[in-house]
């Protein structure tokens, strides 16, 4: 279980955090596993925002170019996923 101190941490990801525990517990397993990934990819993509302040100027443009591309395969992600939907 999560101490309340780290869960405050999850900020807006607290109710993702939550409906995966209660998959969990619920024996739902499948279920908390697309909760839990939802946490941890957006803790990723606020750290790497993050990290964009810490890198000087001179050396963002591989940086940038790294991130253009991670968000071009989670929209053909995205993309992909609604066509499984629709079909």
């Amino acid at each position: 279980m999560i101490t309340w101190s780290r869960l405050k941490l999850l900020g807006e990801d607290r109710f993702y955090y939550r409906r995966g525990r209660e998959c969990e517990v619920g024996g739902y397993g499948i279920g908390a596993l697309g909760y839990y990934r939802r946490v941890v990819e957006d803790v990723i993509a606020r750290l790497l925002e993050e990290l964009r302040t810490l890198i000087p100027e001179s050396e963002r443009e591989p940086y940038e170019a790294a991130q253009a591309l991670r968000r071009q395969r989670k929209s053909l992600c995205d993309q992909h996923t609604l066509l499984r939907i629709i079909d």
